[in-house]
């Protein structure tokens, strides 16, 4: 050092690099704020593009519900399982239905299994004896944890329905879907078809299908 120069004393030094390593902390605190900003923000993309697919794919279904009958046992029934925790019905929608052979319709069933929203789905007519053969199981949204359904009848929504009691099928369908780690909810109601009408042996009664019922 040359004489009558002053160089940082050991306190200086010492401050000096305690202010860096506070402006470091800022820096790198500014910069993780702002990855978990926009890793939440890909997190809500992705998450409102799902809730749109399952709100599409599951209105389409609905809007192209069939009263489909077959023979089982010498006795004519009706496909259709409308529980309040699951709802299997025919529809002649043929979205989802990439890998399988087209038959005109497809026995579609909606429930919250262990995975998330999953649809077990198969081509009607069927083809084999054995109903589990042509079963395919489509996993919709691993975030669904729960899923709720209710009919549109003459008399409100009700949790469960059945063609043998009330004649027809509904006039729409509600599904309330639950997510894992949301308190919020998706309530998606559909409309069931286009109103037809069919003659019984008590008359004429109107139900919300498509033109062409299979007996």
């Amino acid at each position: 050092m040359i004489k009558g120069e002053k160089g940082f004393t050991l306190i200086e030094t010492i401050l000096s690099l305690s202010i860096l390593v506070i402006l470091l902390g800022l820096v790198l605190s500014s910069l993780r704020l702002g990855q978990s900003s926009w890793e939440r923000g890909e997190g809500a993309v992705v998450e409102a593009a799902s809730r749109r697919f399952v709100v599409k794919r599951f209105s389409e279904d609905i809007g192209s519900m069939y009263l489909y009958s077959e023979l089982q046992n010498g006795n004519k029934e009706y496909l259709l399982n409308a529980g309040e925790k699951e709802f299997g019905f025919v529809t002649v929608n043929r979205a989802g239905t990439a890998g399988f052979t087209w038959g005109g319709a497809r026995l579609v069933s909606y429930f919250a299994g262990e995975e998330g929203l999953t649809v077990r789905e198969r081509t009607l007519p069927q083809v084999s004896e054995d109903p589990s053969l042509g079963e395919r199981l489509t996993l919709l949204a691993p975030e669904v944890e729960k899923v709720i359904f209710e009919y549109l009848g003459e008399g409100g929504w009700v949790n469960t329905w059945s063609i043998k009691k009330e004649g027809r099928l509904p006039v729409a369908v509600r599904a309330e879907f639950s997510f894992n780690g949301d308190k919020s909810q998706l309530v998606v109601t559909a409309p069931v078809g286009v109103t037809s009408t069919v003659s019984s042996k008590s008359g004429t009664k109107t139900l919300a299908l498509l033109p062409g019922v299979r007996n």
